[in-house]
């Protein structure tokens, strides 16, 4: 299944208006869309490997100007837009990062998060609306995304169109690892920088993620191990339980457990702890803090989870025949 989706993708990127549709994306990505370019820069590249230079120019014109036009949005139309775009990531209290800014160096600081957003996968809308918000330096902002920007999407491009046949092999062969990476990255970055705290079942959910790094980072070969496969079946076949089970509580379909539930204190108790420990209640398993145009995180690791579990079946069925 994910072989047949990827060779559509490479038909796809070599379709003639496939510049157009690419600085497209990178130009609504800056600013809102959820989904990255390099999706289209990779197969792209592939595709036709003597325009990786053209490719990544592309890319990131369309990147920088998607992110000053996030960073008007921030200036001008904060509360109208860049508050509504903010709440489509689930991040409910915008003026965190206005914060980190006052409280934690600075410009540096500001700087620092631009760039790590600029060249990693973490939200860089988020960033392009605050950096208006709080009018950071207009020429700096410029520049930094350019810099970041154009260096992650210049190495993309140039890794493949120089070195296709093996980074072909490597997108195909290392697509697991690369999306547990992602994912065990992203709830990191959700965390610890926009600060939204997980529950129980949230630290559950990511240990099938970190087994699936571990197994990659030791050698094996998901392709050519049948029991690292059906490790991996069962393995995610439990993270697509608990993550579904997580998604019914979240929506009232089931009780949740005593462990996950904070509400057997009253409220006047849970001020007085507060208060008197100086701490955070535990997060409570019902409670979808942070979603991602109006999904929940469990919603999505059920739905990544089966995938998984899918493409390890139908992988394993190819192996054996």
């Amino acid at each position: 299944m994910f072989k047949q989706l990827y060779n559509k993708t490479i038909q796809l990127a070599g379709h003639r208006r496939s510049k157009s549709i690419l600085g497209f994306i990178s130009f609504i990505e800056s600013f809102v869309f959820p989904i990255p370019p390099d999706v289209l820069i990779i197969p792209m590249t592939i595709a036709r490997r003597q325009e990786w230079i053209k490719i990544a120019i592309v890319a990131t014109v369309g990147s920088v100007l998607g992110a000053c036009l996030g960073y008007f949005i921030g200036y001008v139309f904060f509360n109208e837009i860049g508050l509504k775009i903010f709440e489509i990531y689930g991040v409910d209290d915008a003026s965190f990062l206005k914060d980190k800014v006052s409280s934690e160096g600075g410009v540096i600081a500001w700087i620092t998060l631009l760039a790590i957003a600029g060249f990693s996968p973490v939200p860089f809308k988020l960033l392009t609306i605050t950096s208006g918000f709080i009018h950071f330096n207009l020429f700096y902002f410029i520049i930094i995304c350019i810099l970041t920007r154009g260096s992650r999407f210049f190495l993309i491009a140039f890794l493949i169109g120089n070195f296709g046949p093996t980074m072909k092999k490597i997108i195909e062969k290392k697509l697991l690892k690369l999306i547990s990476v992602t994912s065990i990255f992203s709830a990191l970055y959700i965390e610890f920088v926009l600060e939204y705290k997980p529950c129980k079942l949230c630290i559950y959910q990511r240990i099938p993620y970190l087994v699936a790094i571990f197994i990659s980072f030791i050698g094996f070969n998901y392709y050519k191990n049948d029991n690292i496969l059906i490790i991996l079946i069962i393995i995610f076949t439990l993270s697509a339980i608990i993550s579904g089970y997580h998604f019914g509580i979240e929506n009232s379909f089931f009780d949740e457990l005593s462990s996950c539930a904070n509400n057997s204190l009253d409220l006047l108790n849970k001020k007085e702890l507060l208060e008197s420990l100086g701490k955070n209640m535990p997060v409570n398993c019902k409670d979808a803090t942070f979603q991602i145009l109006g999904v929940s995180l469990a919603a999505i690791n059920t739905i990544l989870s089966i995938l998984i579990v899918i493409i390890s079946v139908r992988t394993l069925s190819y192996e054996k025949n």
